[in-house]
C-alpha cells in the first residue's frame, strides 16, 4: 500500500512537467512543420480537407492508369490511402479546419501515449526524462511532423506490446488487443502475422487463460478485419497480387508501378523470384549505409539502437516477455523491408521495441554513471539534431507551399477543370493538392502520345504538366498552342490546340 501511494505521489509530481514538455514539443513541431510537404502527405491532408473544406466528397482527385474506369460515373475514386487513420484524423480536422494541423495534433497524441506505454513496459519509476527523450528523439520528431500513417503504426505497436506485457490479464485486455491488431492489419496487411504471434504469446504469457483468450482474440480480430474490407473500398481497379507487389517494388524504381502499369503482372519462376528477393535484400542493406546529408543521421540512430539487441542476446536476457515480444516486431519489420519496400519511415513500427530493448540492455550493463549530467546531455544532442532536421522540413514546407500557390493560381487563370500530370516522383502529388477537387491524371514518363491523347479525352481536358526535358513534351510539340514554365520549378504547363482530345 505504501509503495502504491509513493508511486501515485511521484506520478502527480511529474504531471505538470510532462504536460509542459508536451506543449513545448507541439509548439516546436508546429514551428518546424507549418504546412504540408512531401509526397503521400498531400493525399493524407488533401483528402480530409476535401471533406471538410471543399465539396464534402470522401474521394480523391488523383487518377492513375489503374484507377481510370470505363464509366466516368465511377469517378472520383476512393482515397488512394484509404485507411482507418484518415477517418480518425478527419474528426480532428472538423475542429481545426486545417488538415495538416489536425495531423500534427493526432501525431502528438499518438507519440505521447506511446511514450507512456513503453515506460510502463520498462517499469520506469520516473518517466519525465524518458518522455522528453522519446518525444525529441530525432526520428520520432521527424515522423510526428509528417501527415502520414507511421505515427499511428508506432502507437498501435506500442499498444499491442503494452497490452501483452504490462496490462491486466482480463477479457477487456483481450478485446483491446483484438481491436489494436485488427486496425494495424487494416493499416499494413503484413501484420497478419500477429494472428499467429499473439496466440503464441497467450500460450506462454497467459497460461491460465490461453484457450479462451486465443478464441476471443481470433474471432474478434478476424471479424473486424472482414468488416473493414467491406466498408473501406480500394482505390485501384486491378488489385495487385502479393507477388506483383514484391516484384514491382524494387530498389531504385518507383513504388507506384501497380498504379502506373496496371497490367504488369509478375510471372516468375521460383529461381527468378529468389533472385528478386536477393536483389531486394542487398538493396535494403546498402540503403542502411547510404549518406544523404546531415538528416540521414536520424535514420542511423535507429540502426544504432539495434546494438541493444546484440547486448541482450549476448547476455541471454531475451526470454523476458517484453524482450521476446519486441524481437518479434523487429523480425516482422525486417521481413517487410526486404520483401516489400525499404522506406526509412517504416522503422516507426520498431521504435517501441527498440526503446524497450535498449532500456533493458542498459540495465544489464549496470552502469555506474552520474545521470545528472548524462540525461541533459542526451536530450541536448537530440534537440540539436532535431533542430537541424526541423529547419530542413520547414524550409521545404514553405517552398512547396509557395509552389502550390503558383500552380493553383495558374489553374484558376486558365480555367482548368482537369489536368494530365507526368509522374516524375512522389513530389508531383503536390499538383493534385493544388488543383483539388479537380481531377488530376498521373501518367508514367514512358507514356506514348496516343495514350496521352486517349486519357486526356476521357477526363475532358486539353491541359497537361510535364517535367523539363520530358520526351513526351517533345513529341507533343506539334499539338501545343500555349505553354508556360512554372516559376521556381522544372515543370511546364501546356495546352493542346483545337485538334486536341476534348474537341
Amino acid at each position: 500500500m505504501e509503495k502504491a501511494k509513493t508511486a501515485d505521489l511521484r506520478t502527480n509530481s511529474e504531471f505538470l512537467p510532462i504536460t509542459l514538455i508536451v506543449l513545448v514539443f507541439f509548439a516546436v513541431l508546429y514551428f518546424f512543420s507549418p504546412s504540408v510537404r512531401g509526397s503521400d502527405q498531400y493525399w493524407y491532408v488533401g483528402d480530409i480537407e476535401r471533406v471538410v473544406l471543399q465539396d464534402g466528397a470522401y474521394a480523391t482527385n488523383s487518377v492513375f492508369p489503374n484507377s481510370l474506369p470505363s464509366d466516368l460515373k465511377e469517378l472520383p475514386r476512393p482515397w488512394v490511402q484509404n485507411k482507418p487513420v484518415s477517418y480518425i484524423v478527419l474528426q480532428i480536422a472538423w475542429l481545426t479546419k486545417n488538415g495538416h494541423l489536425a495531423w500534427l495534433i493526432f501525431n502528438t497524441l499518438c507519440l505521447v501515449a506511446s511514450a507512456l506505454m513503453v515506460a510502463r513496459c520498462l517499469q520506469l519509476r520516473r518517466k519525465l526524462w524518458f518522455i522528453a527523450l522519446f518525444l525529441f528523439f530525432p526520428f520520432n520528431f521527424y515522423l510526428a511532423s509528417q501527415p502520414l500513417t507511421d505515427m499511428f503504426i508506432l502507437f498501435l505497436v506500442a499498444a499491442i506490446q503494452y497490452l501483452l506485457v504490462a496490462a491486466k490479464r482480463n477479457n477487456l485486455t483481450v478485446i483491446l488487443l483484438a481491436l489494436a491488431t485488427a486496425v494495424l492489419i487494416a493499416q499494413r496487411p503484413n501484420y497478419l502475422l500477429l494472428l499467429i504471434v499473439v496466440p503464441i504469446a497467450f500460450y506462454f504469457l497467459w497460461p491460465r487463460k490461453k484457450l479462451l483468450s486465443t478464441g476471443v482474440f481470433l474471432v474478434v480480430t478476424m471479424a473486424l478485419v472482414y468488416v473493414n474490407s467491406l466498408v473501406i473500398k480500394e482505390h485501384l481497379l486491378i488489385r495487385p497480387t502479393i507477388i506483383d507487389t514484391i516484384v514491382n517494388n524494387m530498389p531504385g524504381k518507383t513504388n507506384m508501378g501497380n498504379y502506373l502499369y496496371p497490367y504488369h503482372a509478375a510471372n516468375l519462376s521460383v529461381s527468378e523470384l529468389a533472385s528478386v528477393l536477393w536483389t531486394k535484400f542487398c538493396g535494403a542493406v546498402i540503403n542502411q549505409l547510404e549518406f544523404f546529408g546531415i538528416s540521414s543521421l536520424m535514420f542511423y540512430l535507429v540502426n544504432l539502437m539495434l546494438v541493444g539487441l546484440v547486448i541482450i542476446i549476448a547476455k541471454r536476457r531475451w526470454r523476458t516477455p517484453a524482450i521476446a515480444v519486441s524481437m518479434v516486431f523487429i523480425a516482422i519489420h525486417f521481413a517487410t523491408v526486404i520483401l516489400f519496400a525499404n522506406q526509412y519511415r517504416y522503422a516507426a513500427a520498431i521504435i517501441p521495441a527498440l526503446f524497450i530493448v535498449d532500456g533493458e540492455a542498459l540495465r544489464t550493463l549496470n552502469f555506474r554513471i552520474d545521470l545528472k549530467w548524462l540525461r541533459p546531455a542526451v536530450i541536448a544532442f537530440c534537440l540539436l539534431l532535431t533542430s537541424v532536421i526541423g529547419y530542413q522540413v520547414r524550409r521545404t514546407a514553405i517552398s512547396e507551399k509557395d509552389l502550390n500557390a503558383r500552380v493553383a493560381e495558374l489553374a484558376k487563370q486558365k480555367n482548368i477543370t482537369a489536368l494530365m500530370c507526368e509522374w516524375n516522383n512522389g513530389g508531383c502529388l503536390s499538383v493534385g493538392y493544388a488543383l483539388s477537387p479537380r481531377p488530376v491524371f498521373y501518367f508514367p514518363r514512358d507514356y506514348s502520345v496516343a495514350n496521352w491523347m486517349a486519357a486526356a479525352k476521357k477526363i475532358h481536358t486539353n491541359f497537361g504538366i510535364v517535367y523539363y526535358k520530358s520526351h513526351l513534351y517533345n513529341e507533343l510539340q506539334p499539338f501545343i498552342v500555349n505553354e508556360e514554365r512554372v516559376k521556381g520549378a522544372d515543370i511546364i504547363l501546356f495546352e493542346i490546340g483545337p485538334q486536341g482530345p476534348t474537341q
